[in-house]
This record gives structure tokens, sequence and C-alpha cells, in this order.
């Protein structure tokens, strides 16, 4: 099991190439502007410092509620950076026109209109 999450992860955060303006753009998010997930929290970047935070935060012996809501803040952000990566892949592989790669936008601003959200 920590083999294949450790593949997925590897491929999840390999750069699909230069970034992209922001797939959501425009988009009305209901969620508490200050809770909200962005599209620019989504970088290969973040997603990497997520991997570190989950490798230390799952090690704690004794975990709290601080460490249970960094643990979910972290895999928000691995399952957006995930998404929109598969976007953004979709839309090379086939065009933006597409129909593989409108349902994955469409599947990734559904997130983070309805899910994008930080716990606190």
């Amino acid at each position: 099991m920590a083999g294949t999450l450790r593949a997925m992860l590897l491929v999840a955060l390999a750069p699909i190439g230069a970034p992209a303006s922001e797939l959501c753009n425009g988009v009305a998010r209901s969620i508490e502007p200050d809770m909200q997930i962005l599209e620019s929290d989504l970088t290969t970047a973040r997603a990497r410092e997520s991997v570190e935070g989950l490798r230390t935060l799952v090690a704690v012996s004794s975990p709290d509620q601080t460490t249970e809501f960094g643990i979910a803040n972290h895999l928000q952000r691995l399952t957006g950076y995930t998404m929109r990566q598969q976007a953004l892949e979709d839309i090379r592989l086939h065009g933006a026109s597409a129909g593989e790669a409108k349902e994955s936008i469409d599947a990734f601003c559904r997130w983070l209109v309805e899910r994008g959200a930080w716990y606190d």
C-alpha cells in the first residue's frame, strides 16, 4: 500500500510543463474567502511541501486536533493538485475543447467550488 501511494504521489508531483492560467477563472465560490483553496495553492512546490508535511504529521505519536487539521489540509492540497494536473494533462493530450479535457476541468472546478476549503 505504501509503495502504491508513493508511486501515485511521484506521478502526481511530476510537473506537466509551464504553469497554465487558472482553469476555473471567474467561477463563483460560496466558500468563505479566507477558507478557500486557490488554484495558486496547487503548485508542484506546494504539493511537495504537503508530502513532507504529511511525513512529519503522520509520525506524531499523540495527534491532537491541530495535527489532524494539518493532515486534512495537506490531503486537500494534494487532491486539488492531482485533479488540476489531470485537467492540464488532458488539455495537453487532447486539446482544451476535447471531451476528456472538458470533463476533467469540470470535475476540478466543481471540486474547487464545492470542496476546495481549508480545515480550521
